[in-house]
C-alpha cells in the first residue's frame, strides 16, 4: 500500500499547446501534500517539493482551473487552526509559481479549511488532515481530431509540433497516451500521399550545447532516438517510409532561452515534423 510519505511527491507540468489536436474532455485530479503538526512552510519528512514530467494524465492534458485547498489536525486551537491552514495552502501556490507550474499571470485560488478530525492516539486521520489538496481542472486532448489540421499547419508553416508526444525521462521510449496523438498523426499523412517530412527531435535541459544521453544505451543520442521512435510508430501505421526521415536536433534550436522554469524545459523537449518535399 501507498506510504504517506509517497504521496508527498507531486507529479505535474505545465504544457505549450500547438494546433494538431482538439481538446474536448475535461477531467480533474486532486494531489495531497502532508505537513508536520504546526508546520505550514515545509513538507513533511523535509521533502521538496516536486514537479516532475512523470505524470502522463498531466502531460496529456492541460490546465484550466486550479484551486488549492488548506487543512489542518484539531490540535491546538480553532483559530490558529484556520489561520495554519490558509498558510498551507498560501505555500503551495507561492512554489506553483516558483516552480513555473503556471506563469504567474495564472489565477490560482486557495482556501483555508481548518481543522478536521482527529484520533485520540494520534493515528492516521491526524495524518490525513495536515495536507494541502491541489485540484486541478484539466482539458484533455480527446480522439475527436480534426486531422486536415496538421497538414494545413505543415503547408503553411512549414512544420508542426506533435504536442502530447511525450517521452521516459532520459529515454526514447513513451509516455502512456502517446499512441493516441501519433495516431491521429498517421491518418493525416494517409489523407495526403503526396506530402513528405523529417521527423525531428529536440531536448532540452543540456548544459552544453549536444544532444543528450540515452541513459539506456549510454549514447548521447537522445533527440535522434526519440524521433526515430515516431519514425517507427508511423511506419508500424502503414505511412510508407519513403515519405519519411527522422534527425536529432539535440538541444540546438530552443523554443525557449533560456530555460527558467518546467514550462521552458517541456516546451523544448518536444518533437516536430518538418516539411520535407
Amino acid at each position: 500500500m501507498e506510504s504517506i510519505q509517497q504521496k508527498i511527491l507531486v507529479l505535474f507540468f505545465f504544457v505549450v499547446t500547438a494546433p494538431l489536436l482538439i481538446a474536448q474532455d475535461v477531467k480533474v485530479m486532486t494531489h495531497q501534500f502532508y505537513f508536520d503538526s504546526g508546520v505550514h512552510n515545509k513538507l513533511s519528512g523535509h521533502h521538496e517539493i516536486s514537479f516532475t514530467e512523470q505524470d502522463d494524465e498531466w502531460l496529456a492534458g492541460r490546465i484550466k482551473t486550479l484551486e488549492v485547498v488548506g487543512h489542518a489536525d484539531c490540535r491546538g486551537n480553532e483559530i490558529a487552526n484556520m489561520e495554519l491552514s490558509r498558510n498551507r495552502a498560501f505555500f503551495i501556490v507561492k512554489n506553483i509559481y516558483d516552480l513555473g507550474v503556471v506563469d504567474k499571470d495564472f489565477e490560482v485560488t486557495y482556501t483555508a479549511q481548518g481543522e478536521g478530525l482527529c484520533e485520540e492516539d494520534g493515528g492516521l486521520k491526524d495524518w490525513e488532515s495536515r495536507r494541502v489538496d491541489v485540484i486541478m481542472y484539466y482539458e484533455v486532448q480527446s480522439s475527436n481530431v480534426i486531422q486536415d489540421e496538421a497538414i494545413d499547419e505543415i503547408q503553411r508553416s512549414g512544420k508542426v509540433e506533435l504536442v502530447g508526444v511525450n517521452f521516459q525521462p532520459g529515454m526514447r521510449y513513451f509516455l502512456p497516451g502517446v499512441e493516441e496523438v501519433l495516431n491521429a498523426f498517421a491518418e493525416s499523412l494517409k489523407k495526403s500521399p503526396e506530402i513528405k517530412i523529417e521527423l525531428q527531435g529536440h531536448i532540452c535541459c543540456h548544459g552544453k550545447q549536444g544532444d543528450g544521453q540515452d541513459i539506456e544505451t549510454g549514447l548521447d543520442n537522445l533527440s535522434v532516438m526519440r524521433a526515430k521512435e515516431v519514425y517507427d510508430f508511423l511506419i508500424a501505421k502503414g505511412i510508407d517510409k519513403g515519405r519519411l526521415r527522422y534527425k536529432g536536433m539535440g538541444n540546438t534550436l530552443p523554443k525557449v532561452w533560456p530555460e527558467m522554469s518546467n514550462a521552458d524545459q517541456i516546451a523544448n523537449r518536444r518533437v516536430e515534423a518538418v516539411l520535407w518535399e
